[in-house]
Order: structure tokens, then C-alpha cells, then sequence
């Protein structure tokens, strides 16, 4: 039987179910950045935390232009908390996802070594090096209990890579896989939703010559199949250095460089299901920069610090919503039982098709935990710890999505 802490945190995930309203989205500022600021930081997100870290400070007051801190940012009390140093050699471009409650970081500029972090502990562990090569700015995400990392290019060499990798954390081992079917690329952008993976934008070869050609089609890969299929273009112009993030079943792309013309602060949103880009609020707060740090915790996105125009590193960070209606149970796109519902806190989780991960939050959308299933299978035994009440769970299965309420009572 499961932890009441893996389920929490497999269950919240899943349970954030966004029905799009017509309500604008929003940006926040919150509570800076606190360590130099920086462009090319490495950053992920762990059970309703973010950890940020390395990059390049060049134009700071600090004695290296690289560094290799490492920060802690808690949403609930707005505060960031210095944590271990990433013991990569200072560096920045560098690969990054989490899986489970571990982050994942390793290659950039320097090395092709490759670091698991433990939150709990706040320590660093060694894993198997990245193969060939150090890689710089590749794109990199993670899907269930796999990571993945591809293109960027050859540190000291300029070769851009249309490579791809599968990082198993169990066996701590990479695979190649599929090659990227699109140009080669540099400073592309990479996240996941539910259980595919997506990459796009970037620049090609050309960059080591000053000729500068960016993009702005968007590919989407399924490790089941192992197959990249190509999707609706982002907008009408190329774009790099950009940030991304996915967000329920949508995908975030903004800010960097627009082709060769300057610096944006845009934000456009992506529908998986209707397969299109649809352009959001303008961040108007005068932040407008490339490079900077971008992470999701629970329905909200996070970017932050950066380059602007005039050369400068930000500490900025702020916080993007985009407002929805309502979080209800969703229309059943696969069915599933949770019982007994009320329970006072053993339930079982039985879907019509195999589970890969599942998450709860409370009835007003906050996310209590998230997590993905290791060993994918119908059906699921949880030891759910939590005060008595009314939450939602989410279930993502390979044939769909679906959320149903479940009662703890009698604890």
C-alpha cells in the first residue's frame, strides 16, 4: 500500500482540472529573486516548491559571472530560502526536470555530469552522466518517472544536436531515443503535459555566424510510441530564449527574443485537444527580458529574473494566473471508482485503463500534492492522510483524463 505522501502528492497534480473562462490573466509580483540576478538558471518544482539555481550574473556585483547557489521558494509565505549548492561546477544552459519528489540537474557548460537533489534532505547525489558531450542549452522535461533531455549544442565545439534522451531513475540510466524530426536546434523550450512531451521555438546553426534564424514550430513527442508528431505554430515569428511551462492540459510559451527584432513580453497559451496557440496578456509591468527562469506550481506559472534589452539582470519574479471559472469534476474522458467513498482514509483507485499518475487538491483548487505512478496498472491502493472533508481527485490514464470527489471522514 502506498504512502498517504505519494498519494498526495500523485493525486493534487492531476486534480487540477482548468476550465478556460473568458476572465483575463493576470501577473504578480512577488517576492524578488533574492540571489544575483541572473540569466540561464536551472529551476524545477517538487511538491508545491520551487528550487532555482546557477546561471550566468556577468553584469552583477558578484566575484564570478557563473555561479552554482541554489534557492528555495515556498508560494504559501512568499519567501525564498537559501538552500546546498549545486555541486556542478559553476555553469549555466543546463538540463533540469524533476520526477517524484527529487530534482534533476547536470550538463551546461562545463561537464556532462549529471546531479539527483533531495529536498527533504537538501543534499546532492551523483547520477550517471549524461551521454557524449556537455550540452548547452538543450530542452528538457520529465513524463511519469522518466526524464528527458535533447538538442543544444556542443560546448566548446558549436555542433547543434537534434539528439534525444531518456533518463530512468530507477535503473539510473540514459537511452537514446527518436532524433528531434525538426531543424536542429539551440535555446528551443521544453515542458510536458499529462503524458506527452513538447519542444519549440529555438534558433539554428547559424547563430555561431551571427546569422540568425529563428522558429516557431512546436513538435510533440509520445515516449509510448516514441514518435515526435509537429503541431500548430506558435504565432507568426520565430522566437528563442523564451520561457515555457504546461499548465493542466495547456501549454504557456513567452518573452525572449521575437526573430531579430527585440525583446517581447507576451504570453500565448496552447491547447492540447484543439491543437492551437491562442496570444494571452502582455506582462505590463515593464519586465521584458530572455532568458530568464520559468516553473509551474499547481495552476499557477512563475517567471522570473532574466536579461533585459540594455544588457541588465532582473531579480524580478512574478507570478502568472490564468483565471478560470470554476474547478468541477470533469466530463468523463475515462472512468474510474474510488472507494469507499466516504472513507475515513484506505481507498482504492480502479480505472477501465492503466493509471500514470493522479493527484488531489482541496475543493477551492489548491493543490495539496503531486506525483505520477511508477508501476503503471488499472488499479491503485492509497493510504490517504488527510483532515476530514471533501476533496477532488484526478486521474490521468493513456486513454484520457477524469476527476471525481472523494469524502475523508472519520479520521
Amino acid at each position: 500500500m502506498k504512502t498517504h505522501t505519494r498519494f498526495l502528492l500523485t493525486l493534487v497534480a492531476i486534480c487540477l482540472f482548468i476550465n478556460q473562462s473568458s476572465a483575463q490573466d493576470s501577473w504578480t509580483k512577488k517576492a524578488n529573486f533574492p540571489g544575483a540576478g541572473r540569466a540561464y538558471a536551472s529551476c524545477f518544482s517538487i511538491g508545491g516548491r520551487a528550487y532555482v539555481g546557477g546561471g550566468d550574473t556577468a553584469n552583477s556585483n558578484t566575484s564570478l559571472p557563473i555561479i552554482n547557489d541554489f534557492w528555495e521558494y515556498n508560494p504559501d509565505s512568499n519567501k525564498w530560502t537559501r538552500k546546498a549548492n549545486i555541486p556542478l561546477s559553476p555553469r549555466i544552459g543546463a538540463i533540469c526536470f524533476s520526477i517524484g519528489n527529487k530534482g534533476f540537474i547536470g550538463c551546461g557548460d562545463g561537464g556532462n555530469d549529471f546531479w539527483e537533489y533531495d529536498p527533504a534532505k537538501n543534499t546532492w547525489s551523483r547520477k550517471a552522466d549524461v551521454p557524449g558531450s556537455s550540452r548547452l542549452y538543450p530542452v528538457s522535461f520529465s513524463i511519469g518517472s522518466k526524464g528527458y533531455t535533447g538538442m543544444g549544442f556542443v560546448w566548446g565545439v558549436g555542433n547543434v544536436l537534434n539528439d534525444f534522451w531518456e533518463y530512468d531513475t530507477a535503473a539510473n540510466k540514459w537511452t537514446r531515443m527518436a532524433n528531434f524530426p525538426g531543424v536542429p536546434k539551440v535555446y528551443a523550450i521544453g515542458f510536458s503535459i499529462g503524458n506527452k512531451g513538447f519542444a519549440g521555438t529555438g534558433i539554428d546553426s547559424g547563430f555561431q555566424t551571427g546569422v540568425l534564424t529563428a522558429y516557431n514550430d512546436f513538435w510533440q513527442y509520445d515516449p509510448a510510441k516514441d514518435k515526435w508528431t509537429q503541431k500548430a505554430s506558435i504565432g507568426n515569428h520565430g522566437r528563442y530564449d523564451a520561457i515555457g511551462f504546461g499548465l493542466a492540459n495547456q501549454g504557456y510559451i513567452g518573452f525572449g527574443f521575437i526573430d531579430s527584432t527585440g525583446i517581447e513580453n507576451d504570453m500565448w497559451t496552447y491547447d492540447t485537444t484543439a491543437n492551437k496557440w491562442t496570444q494571452k496578456s502582455y506582462c505590463d509591468t515593464g519586465y521584458s527580458v530572455v532568458g530568464a527562469f520559468a516553473f509551474n506550481i499547481g495552476n499557477k506559472g512563475y517567471v522570473g529574473s532574466g536579461q533585459d534589452v540594455n544588457g541588465n539582470f532582473s531579480n524580478d519574479f512574478y507570478q502568472y494566473t490564468n483565471h478560470t471559472s470554476s474547478i468541477n469534476e470533469s466530463k468523463k474522458q475515462v472512468d474510474f471508482e474510488i472507494y469507499p467513498n466516504p472513507g475515513s482514509g484506505n481507498f482504492v483507485l480502479n480505472s477501465s485503463s492503466p493509471i500514470e499518475s493522479y493527484q488531489v487538491c482541496d475543493m477551492s483548487g489548491k493543490e495539496i500534492y503531486k506525483d505520477v505512478v511508477n508501476t503503471i496498472g488499472n488499479s491503485i491502493d492509497v493510504n490517504l492522510s488527510l483532515p476530514d472533508g471533501l476533496y477532488l481527485v484526478r486521474v490521468i490514464s493513456n486513454k484520457g483524463t477524469a476527476v471525481k470527489k472523494v469524502l475523508v471522514a472519520g479520521n
